[in-house]
C-alpha cells in the first residue's frame, strides 16, 4: 500500500500524518516522476554535447585540407541518385529535385 505524507500543521498535533493515496493519484505521480527524470538527463545531454563539439571544434580551420601530405591530390568521390524531378522554372533556369547523396 502507498502511503502520501501530508501537513497536518498546528500546535500540539503530529506534524505528519500519512494517508493512502488513490489510484489515480498513483498516475499523476508516475507521471510527474518521470517527466522529471527525462527532462533532467536531457539537460545533461545537451549540455555534454555542447562541451564535446566546443572540444571538437576548438583547432578547427575550414581552410586546411584533411591530408597528411600537403602536395598529394585528395580525391572525393560522390555518387548522386535523382529519385524525381519536382519543379521546373524555365524562366529563372532552376529546377527543384528529391535526390539522394553517398559520399
Amino acid at each position: 500500500m502507498s502511503l502520501f505524507v501530508d501537513w497536518a500543521g498546528g500546535e500540539g498535533r503530529t506534524p505528519l500524518k500519512l494517508r493512502p493515496l488513490r489510484p489515480t493519484a498513483h498516475y499523476i505521480m508516475f507521471f510527474l516522476i518521470l517527466t522529471i527524470v527525462t527532462t533532467m538527463s536531457q539537460t545533461e545531454a545537451s549540455q555534454a554535447e555542447a562541451e564535446l563539439y566546443r572540444t571538437l571544434m576548438k583547432n578547427y580551420s575550414a581552410i586546411v585540407r584533411p591530408v597528411r601530405n600537403p602536395n598529394k591530390v585528395l580525391t572525393v568521390s560522390m555518387k548522386v541518385f535523382l529519385q524525381q524531378i519536382l519543379n521546373v522554372d524555365e524562366q529563372d533556369q532552376v529546377i527543384e529535385v528529391n535526390a539522394w547523396l553517398k559520399y
